[in-house]
């Protein structure tokens, strides 16, 4: 029998813990990252998914369009990336698995439409469309696609909210 203390079992088992923790961040690194672009980045909350995407070890931003050259070379910098002035290059490119597009809403149906034409996953902010016709076309197309596909409406899912939706279903 062992004559381990307190200690010495705190000390092993927060060793193994803090191994686990790591390990898979250790088997990450050897993982190649997902290629992903901005298309468009006029949007209010492009600086947090620059952040967001910044903070993250299996992204990569490939390419940064926007119809405004300027706003692009800013936001490229930001990620560590590249501007591209002809956004044929990011449906073009093989490499480039998923878009982020944060355009002005009235840009939203030509750009998704060549997103889902060129097979590239979508984050799209909201809103999708400005009209609903617009919106369903959008949505087609995607799902013709076979793509994954979700808007910003990052809210939907906040515990709060989940918690009310709830309380108003059973008429609380």
């Amino acid at each position: 029998m062992n004559n381990y203390t307190r200690r010495d079992f705190v000390q092993t088992v927060g060793l193994a813990a803090a191994s686990l923790a790591v390990l898979p961040q250790v088997f990450a690194q050897d993982k190649p990252k997902t290629k992903i672009a901005f298309v468009g980045v006029a949007h209010i909350h492009t600086p947090g998914f620059i952040s967001l995407v910044n903070s993250r070890d299996d992204l990569a931003v490939k390419a940064v369009w926007d119809h405004d050259q300027a706003r692009a070379e800013k936001r490229a910098k930001e990620l560590k990336s590249r501007a591209v002035s002809d956004v044929n290059e990011i449906w073009n490119d093989p490499e480039i698995k998923a878009v982020v597009i944060c355009s002005e809403t009235n840009r939203h149906l030509e750009l998704v439409l060549a997103a889902a034409k060129a097979g590239k996953h979508m984050f799209v902010e909201k809103p999708l469309g400005i009209t609903a016709k617009d919106s369903f076309k959008m949505a087609d197309a995607i799902e013709q696609a076979g793509l994954l596909f979700t808007t910003g409406y990052f809210m939907r899912t906040d515990p709060k909210h989940l918690f009310l939706k709830e309380q108003v279903a059973k008429g609380n």
